[in-house]
């Protein structure tokens, strides 16, 4: 061993080549013929020092070893077993990418996620045992693992996510344990000889192009078993993968329990469609452009409605959603150019991005008691929307979210409240100045409304401060006090800004008015302040 004292270090170069720095392996020395490397004890952290170690073909690791990093032993394609040891939580993304030869690997029970890639083309690798505690496997990760036979996934792993097991062409079983929620449409592409697939009953999304990348043998005489109820493509346990029907009214089975992603997409026929208690998913673009569609009937019980699941149903007229789903995903309704009437259910809590953008004949809304986010463009462009009741249990809107509707246009006030305590939008054009209460925690407004030498604000805590752009306006804020602290967007030295505050902090609100109107013409009325409505603010 020779040992080299550095400043605030020491570097060992050992027997085996290996260089390690503050108990890390930075890189390695490898004599000619060295194909088995044990790393020594003490060792935490592992720096890029084993990729395309071609002639490696065993590495032992350290029980103090912390984590195995983002390719880190990628292309070591001598590489046939390894060991991960007990303490480890995460394996980077490409770890083991193109280790051709690997054919064992033991994985700890601590572990609880795998990134993307981290096994692809492991081409020999005919069995790997996921430990009880994984949560995450990112996507393609046994991808080109063409000698992998079977393999179960465990309950903790929400996501089946794409490309999981590309190109697995000798995969026969794969088990989905209980707890596994979502499945996505490329998970099994080109697993041509896949036989047996277990599904969960805590499923709650699939999309149906799931049997269009894997043989049809998956979907017989297996757990998975494929069977026609009329019109309807059924797998597993009230799995409806697919309407192959062009009846008017559609009756969805009773004992289905999931639609799948785009089931009825596109159906032109479907004019009605009734489905019964015991429904729990509507998967993503489940029924988008079906143009004729008028009526739907969402059961009690419904949980899910998914992105886009209704988009561009142009004929729709009218939807309640039951009060068991609690987030109404983005453009669920968007383009939904007949629907008159939107009722969310008492569970929702958030609506997101785009839902019911575009339903220009939208003239009902009647938002729910629980109800705390509306997110970006939810309404915008509802051109009919002339009515708007707005919780006192909302805490966020995105300024655009009503945006062109003729509710928010012809607002005569300086600014629109959300409840108690969140203001989203104000008029400048409309008023000379604006105050709001002292409890508003939120502020949202487009600096586009905001002219810049018109901007006071002064006495409010702030927890979110938004602009439609990353400039900040000249803003005066009287806030500068010992229980507010400072402000936290810049404040523009040597300005009626700075001296506005000093008299603020010295003085108070008051002469901290009578400065401005003696000095702060440029910089007039805008003003957020702790006080009541205010009406007596006019022009300088």
């Amino acid at each position: 061993m020779t040992l080299h004292i550095k400043r605030n270090y020491c570097e060992f170069i050992e027997e085996s080549g290996l260089i390690i720095r503050n108990n890390t392996v930075t890189g390695c020395k490898m004599p000619p013929g060295v194909t088995s490397v044990k790393i020594p004890e003490g060792i935490t952290s592992i720096s890029g020092t084993f990729a395309d170690c071609c002639y490696l073909t065993d590495i032992k690791l350290p029980s103090t070893l912390k984590g195995i990093h983002m390719n880190e032993f990628k292309f070591c394609t001598s590489l046939k077993e390894i060991e991960i040891p007990e303490g480890i939580e995460h394996i980077g993304s490409w770890a083991f990418c193109g280790c051709f030869s690997l054919r064992k690997i033991i994985l700890p029970s601590t572990l609880k996620s795998i990134g993307k890639y981290a096994f692809e083309n492991c081409s020999s690798l005919k069995y790997i045992n996921l430990p009880e505690g994984l949560e995450e496997i990112g996507e393609g990760t046994f991808d080109g693992c063409s000698s992998l036979q079977e393999i179960t996934i465990p309950g903790g792993v929400k996501i089946i996510e794409d490309s999981l097991f590309l190109r697995c062409s000798s995969l026969k079983k794969v088990v989905l344990s209980e707890g596994i929620e979502e499945v996505s449409s490329s998970a099994f592409l080109h697993c041509h000889i896949l036989e047996t697939i277990e599904w969960p009953n805590s499923l709650r999304r699939i999309d149906n192009r799931i049997c269009n990348e894997v043989s049809i043998k998956p979907f017989s005489n297996t757990m998975l078993s494929q069977r026609m109820h009329g019109d309807f493509l059924i797998i597993g346990d009230g799995i409806l993968l697919e309407y192959k029907g062009s009846a008017e009214r559609v009756i969805i089975p009773p004992d289905v329990r999931i639609i799948a992603d785009g089931a009825f997409r596109n159906n032109k026929h479907i004019r009605t469609v009734v489905a019964f208690e015991g429904l729990l998913s509507i998967g993503k673009y489940a029924f988008r452009e079906c143009s004729s569609l008028l009526k739907i009937r969402l059961p009690k019980g419904l949980e899910y409605i998914g992105y886009g699941a209704f988009q561009e149903c142009s004929s729709l007229s009218s939807v309640k959603i039951p009060d068991s789903v609690t987030r109404l995903s983005g453009y669920a309704f968007t383009n939904c150019t007949s629907l008159y009437k939107a009722e969310p259910g008492i569970g929702i809590e958030e609506i997101d991005i785009g839902t019911f953008c575009g339903c220009s004949s939208l003239t009902e809304l009647i938002l729910p008691d629980n109800l705390k986010r509306i997110e970006c463009d939810a309404f915008s462009q509802c051109t009919a929307l002339l009515k708007v009741n707005i919780p006192k249990t909302v805490t966020y809107i995105d300024f655009r979210s009503f945006d062109k509707t003729p509710w928010l246009i012809c607002q005569k006030d300086n600014a629109v409240m959300a409840g108690d305590n969140v203001l989203f939008y104000c008029n400048t054009d409309k008023t000379h100045g604006l105050v709001v209460p002292d409890d508003v925690r939120h502020f949202n407004i487009p600096n586009c409304l905001m002219p810049t030498d018109k901007v006071i604000i002064c006495g409010i805590q702030f927890s979110f401060f938004k602009f439609e752009t990353s400039e900040i306006p000249d803003i005066i804020y009287l806030i500068k006090t010992k229980k507010y602290g400072d402000p936290d967007v810049p404040i523009k030295k040597e300005s009626h800004i700075e001296v506005a505050l000093r008299v603020y902090e010295q003085t108070g609100e008051e002469e901290a008015f009578r400065f401005l109107e003696k000095h702060g013409r440029e910089l007039f009325l805008f003003a957020v302040k702790i006080a009541p409505w205010r009406s007596d603010l006019t022009e300088i």
